[in-house]
């Protein structure tokens, strides 16, 4: 889209198209023809393929040879990179998508979504990410794509027109509830292992690394959530401190709220998302915690009792890591990290997480 949200840290996910470039795997159907390697793809490699018809063929297409096993039922998000050649449309989809997905037609030309309940992003040099999110019908799936001259049809019979096709994507399991960065693959389904970004935690000041005040302080952290976390099954955990159970910001399963644990009470913020957050986490032992969500704020006494120094596993500073995303468990971009030795109050929390 041209613009940068920050550092993109992502989940495990597989994708189950064993060639991505349609080098290999891929049959041509009912007069549709593929051409592998014949222009340059969007990452800088002359891997894109043409996808065209014979002269005469009116429904030709290029289909993947073999089925893709899937659960029934669950989440399915068949993704492929595209760009306008002689034909500006390409219609994509599978042979067993419900639940809205079963085959979107998008106009390459325009950027946009031509029929269908998919969605599309323009990734520059005149290629566009097409994307149909659904649910499978059937234990396999079987994508597909055909080039198109006009949106509404199938038909110009017209041989060798084409458009250009790249990194075809298909994401599946309970939690492929949005797409993901494109993970190519060279033969065999391939998976992205979790990510997430962590800053070391020195025991004194004096060490290397960051120091932070066991005390009272406040974690501060901008973040582009591309998830709906009502309808997200995966707990996450946008900011957390490593061990320290009530020093973390996360979200339940299939939950809108960000929550943080006083060892007693969870105080909780309604997040509208997918969006840009502001969260703010404050804490002071013998006081209270605060967190607030994009000028939204709450604070409770600690009631539990407990502080840092009485989790066995906090003596000699075993926590050790400032994370995003608990080691596995959150998927954003991070867009500023920041750290205040200094509780603050609602007001401030208010103030510097809103969103203006």
């Amino acid at each position: 889209t041209g613009i940068c949200r920050g550092l993109l840290i992502e989940e495990q996910r597989i994708n189950y198209i064993p060639y991505s470039d349609f080098s290999g795997g891929w049959t041509e159907a009912n007069g549709g023809r593929k051409v592998a390697s014949y222009a340059m793809a969007p990452d800088g490699t002359k891997t894109a393929t043409s996808i065209s018809k014979t002269d005469g063929s009116v429904s030709g297409y290029v289909r993947h040879g073999t089925p893709i096993s899937v659960t029934n039922g669950e989440p399915l998000i068949f993704s492929v990179f595209a760009k306008a050649g002689s034909f500006n449309f390409v219609e994509i989809g599978t042979d067993a998508f419900g639940n809205g997905g079963a085959g979107g037609t998008f106009d390459l030309s325009n950027g946009t979504v031509y029929s269908g309940n998919g969605t599309i992003e323009n990734i520059g040099g005149g290629w566009h990410r097409c994307i149909l999110r659904g649910d499978a019908t059937s234990t396999t799936v079987t994508p597909f794509l055909r080039a198109k001259e006009f949106g509404n049809s199938n038909g110009e019979s017209h041989g060798y027109h084409n458009i250009l096709a790249w990194g075809a994507q298909l994401e599946t399991g309970s939690n492929a509830k949005f797409v993901t960065s494109y993970i190519p693959t060279a033969g065999s389904a391939t998976t992205r292992t979790p990510e997430y970004a962590g800053v070391q935690i020195q025991p004194t000041s004096s060490s290397s690394g960051f120091f932070f005040n066991p005390n009272k302080g406040t974690f501060y952290t901008e973040q582009y959530f591309p998830w709906d976390g009502s309808n997200d099954a995966m707990t996450r955990y946008p900011v957390s401190l490593r061990n320290i159970s009530i020093l973390v910001l996360y979200k339940n399963s299939n939950s809108n709220a960000i929550n943080t644990y006083d060892n007693s009470t969870a105080l909780s913020r309604t997040v509208t998302s997918p969006g840009l957050a502001k969260l703010a986490m404050g804490y002071e032992q013998g006081g209270d915690k605060n967190i607030s969500y994009n000028g939204s704020t709450t604070s409770n006494t600690f009631n539990g009792g407990a502080w840092l120094d009485n989790y066995s596993e906090y003596y000699g500073y075993s926590a050790n890591d400032f994370i995003i995303g608990n080691d596995n468990n959150n998927h954003a971009w991070i867009k500023k990290i920041a750290y205040y030795p200094e509780k603050m109050t609602n007001g401030q929390l208010s103030a510097l997480t809103e969103n203006n």
